[in-house]
């Protein structure tokens, strides 16, 4: 494969997770969409931590300086560098980072030119469509399979350059599947196989 055997033993341990069969026997197995979302979750926690403890006494200087004497970040870094009168320091853009963080109680409208040039916003998602309820937040009964009419729904497509398209329907604790096959992978399709 051209990678490291101890590289492909890691993607393994990573990506193999407890299966129930039908019988409802413990099984392993390889999936890779579950290592890949162990290794961006590990990935995501193995950022270095904040300066902002360590550099506590910069920050507050800081902090005095930009919102008492309207300092940007900028020249406020770079004098305290010449000066070396902190042992910790943080950098210009890092300053601006925390800004835009809230994690300061500096805001971009406290700064010279900062409104001038166009501001980061955080993505608020609040009002996106919600498709029902997170699989995470469904009952405990459908995960143990002791009770009937829980079912999973699915589209399966064909090869590439097909247009068949099956919908399948799986009844949790029976496991009985139902195949229909729909015109396309769409709502309206899928709306009238259910039908």
């Amino acid at each position: 494969m051209g990678i490291s055997r101890s590289t492909l033993y890691y993607e393994l341990a990573r990506g193999t997770v407890e299966q129930l069969d039908s019988e409802l026997r413990i099984y392993h197995k390889y999936f890779w969409d579950a290592g890949q979302r162990v290794y961006e979750e590990n990935r995501k926690n193995s950022r270095p931590p904040l300066k902002l403890a360590k550099a506590q006494e910069f920050i507050r200087y800081a902090e005095q300086q930009m919102l008492g004497k309207r300092m940007s970040p900028d020249p406020l870094c770079g004098r305290a560098r010449l000066d070396g009168t902190f042992d910790e320091l943080v950098c210009a853009k890092t300053l601006y980072n925390y800004i835009d963080q809230s994690l300061l109680r500096v805001r971009n409208i406290d700064l010279p030119l900062r409104v001038k040039r166009k501001a980061k916003t955080g993505r608020v998602r609040k009002n996106r469509r919600l498709y029902g309820t997170s699989i995470e937040e469904r009952p405990a009964a459908v995960g143990s399979r002791e009770e009937f009419g829980h079912w999973e729904i699915d589209t399966v497509v064909g090869c590439s350059g097909s247009s068949e398209v099956f919908l399948t329907l799986d009844e949790r604790m029976t496991r009985k599947r139902h195949l229909e096959k729909i015109s396309a992978r769409i709502a309206q399709a899928v709306e009238e196989g259910l039908k």
